[in-house]
């Protein structure tokens, strides 16, 4: 009879176990994105990049994958976040990612977030000019800072270029609405030997740094956009705040939608 009881006590303990291990596991879910930041200048041999942000409701959510479909209605991102079950934190938590849309027909696409069906912004593509990836080469940007200083504001580029055959030319910088795009552009060094290019270039690769006064920066969240050869451009934001809209639905409201619609409780909530 004890052994009995033993065993049937083990079995419930090793069932427990197995449901205490499922109730961990964190669930995949939809959450919305409350804005986006579009480059211009793209082409259609370009790999396009958008940059998006969002608000997490509590410390239960953490970021994870995305992803895009192009539809009739445009480019629609879909973005997810893991919900992890536990007691959580009843503070918001902003999150921003870049988003790789690849080489897209030349159009007009609106950017929509899927969750909410809300269009975010408008991407333009353009014809492209020339058979190039893009109408200048480009220096490999490893980090870019913009500082205030009492001159007036300030960027900083440092990276390295991919050989001694080539040099800064010109860092050209354009604002168009809330993202500010740098080119990085390079042009070959005069009288450069070749031979000695491709023997050098297996070992050396100059560092640079760049100061660059801009005449003007926005005193709100803009995208620092700085273009690359390799499609994979730096991206960071300025400033960033997102504020949360009472009269929304697009963060804590919309993901306790999404876990009811899937049959999931927030552990917010009774």
């Amino acid at each position: 009879m004890r052994v009995l009881s033993f065993f049937v006590l083990a079995a419930i303990l090793f069932t427990g176990s197995i449901g205490w291990a499922d109730d961990t596991k964190p669930t995949m879910v939809r959450v919305a994105i409350k804005k986006a930041w579009i480059p211009v200048g793209y082409d259609d041999n370009d790999q396009i990049q958008v940059v998006v942000a969002g608000v997490l409701p509590n410390s239960c959510y953490q970021i994870g994958p995305y992803s895009v479909s192009q539809t009739s209605r445009g480019i629609e991102i879909t973005q997810f976040a893991y919900h992890l079950p536990g007691k959580c934190s009843e503070f918001t938590v902003p999150f921003n990612r870049t988003v790789d849309l690849g080489i897209l027909a030349s159009s007009i696409y609106p950017v929509i977030d899927s969750t909410s069906g809300r269009t975010l912004s408008e991407l333009g593509v353009r014809v492209a000019k020339l058979p190039a990836p893009d109408d200048y080469q480009y220096a490999p940007i490893s980090s870019a800072t913009i500082l205030h200083e009492p001159t007036g504001p300030v960027l900083y580029l440092t990276g390295n270029l991919p050989s001694p055959s080539v040099r800064i030319k010109e860092i050209k910088v354009s604002m168009s609405g809330d993202v500010m795009v740098v080119l990085p552009i390079v042009e070959p060094v005069p009288g450069f030997k070749p031979l000695w290019d491709k023997l050098s270039a297996l070992s050396t690769r100059p560092y640079f740094q760049i100061r660059k006064p801009l005449n003007h920066v926005p005193s709100g969240t803009f995208l620092l956009h700085v273009r690359a050869l390799d499609g994979k451009g730096l991206n960071q934001l300025q400033n960033f705040v997102i504020e949360d809209d009472p009269n929304d639905e697009d963060h804590a409201d919309c993901a306790r939608r999404l876990l009811g619609e899937m049959g999931l409780a927030d552990p917010q909530k009774p």
